[in-house]
């Protein structure tokens, strides 16, 4: 399905100008994840679904901004990742996002909390944080959360591809996939955590 006139005035407010059709019919609507873990309770009902326009909004922003060279991405030492290596990235799924936010914080649903991908746990800041929105101590809405939670995810997908030349003195940033990110996200808290983020997102509807 193609992306409603909801989130198309979430860009529109974005954006601060009017958003042209050609822009909200490329942005596609997340999938229905069928349940959070393999044989687990269904969490097709509408509750899981609350979400959607923003998150197709948020990674409709994401992809275009990385396109046009206008997104600002750090790496996790703090350092701006060069536009010509942001738009080597291959464009982000919003199923993904959704299946991110589902293994995160099952969308919000019964966990009380706006932050559904659990980008800003007490105990988890660091400074690179700040250069996406967040404040510490501070629970982010869930545009914010949705915003920054790809950014960082992004972010993530670039450890391990850097390298510094010492020679010329400069760094050389190379995006490690998708799937990379999606496992560094957690950092290994999780058992299997990767693996089933990709199960969601591989089974969605």
């Amino acid at each position: 399905n193609d992306i409603t006139a909801a989130a198309a005035g979430i860009l529109s407010q974005y954006h601060k100008t009017p958003v042209h059709h050609r822009y909200f019919m490329e942005a596609l609507m997340p999938g229905v994840i069928q349940n959070r873990t393999e044989g687990g309770p269904a969490t097709t009902g509408t509750a899981f679904q609350e979400h959607d326009y923003e998150i197709a909004a948020q990674t409709l922003i994401f992809n275009l901004d990385k396109a046009q060279g206008t997104l600002s991405l750090f790496s996790e030492g703090g350092h701006v990742i060069p536009s010509s290596a942001v738009k080597d990235i291959p464009n982000l799924s919003p199923t993904l996002v959704k299946a991110m936010a589902m293994q995160e914080s099952s969308i919000g649903v019964g966990a009380n909390t706006t932050d559904i991908m659990q980008i800003n746990n007490t105990g988890d800041w660091s400074s690179i944080k700040s250069s996406y929105g967040l404040t510490q101590g501070s629970s982010p809405s869930v545009p914010s959360s949705i915003t920054a939670g790809i950014k960082i995810l992004a972010t993530k997908g670039f450890r391990n591809g850097v390298t510094y030349d010492s020679k010329t003195g400069k760094s050389s940033y190379i995006f490690q996939g998708w799937h990379s990110a999606v496992d560094q996200y957690n950092g290994g808290g999780t058992q299997g955590y990767k693996e089933n983020v990709f199960r969601m997102f591989n089974n969605a509807q």
